[in-house]
């Protein structure tokens, strides 16, 4: 990887760690009606996000710069002192699509079975335009019931398949 390569990844996990940090922080302190506008707009779930086949793509079927937010996110995870949540780096993740111009979907799942303990299990993930970004091996197993896109992406939704 030639250097200037090495530079621009490192800035990528500095942005990420800094934007998971941050979303961890408002997470705590503030309800998420209040802040879930960073993620996009609230919008429908659509059948797709539901299927199984669409939560086994891989970072690798991303485009270069899904890639690069995908893999400094997973950097950024590795090197911070505690183990971010989903939520946080899908916060993050979404709000470097954004900086970068490309669209993203924030979606929320809930645990298909319930647990034991009788609270449900959530998980959060976020899908890009040619593949899942960040949170989509565990996506597998929960069932979408928020969706959140930004407002340039509303329309395109009800006009064709984002993904």
């Amino acid at each position: 990887m030639p250097a200037s390569t090495k530079w621009i990844h490192r800035a990528r996990v500095v942005e990420a760690m800094v934007l998971i940090v941050a979303g961890t922080l408002v997470r705590r302190a503030v309800p998420m009606p209040k802040w879930s506008r960073i993620l996009g707009e609230s919008t429908s779930v659509a059948d797709v996000f539901g299927d199984p086949a669409l939560a086994s793509l891989g970072a690798a079927h991303t485009s270069p710069v899904e890639r690069g937010v995908a893999m400094a996110l997973r950097a950024a995870g590795r090197r911070l002192p505690y183990n971010p949540r989903c939520l946080d780096r899908v916060t993050a993740g979404q709000l470097m699509l954004r900086r970068r111009r490309v669209p993203g979907i924030a979606v929320i799942g809930l645990s298909r079975t319930q647990p034991l303990a009788g609270a449900w299990g959530a998980h959060a993930w976020l899908v890009g335009e040619s593949g899942m970004i960040t949170g989509g091996a565990e996506a597998a197993t929960f069932t979408a019931a928020s969706c959140f896109v930004p407002p340039s992406v509303t329309e395109r939704l009800a006009s064709e398949s984002f993904v």
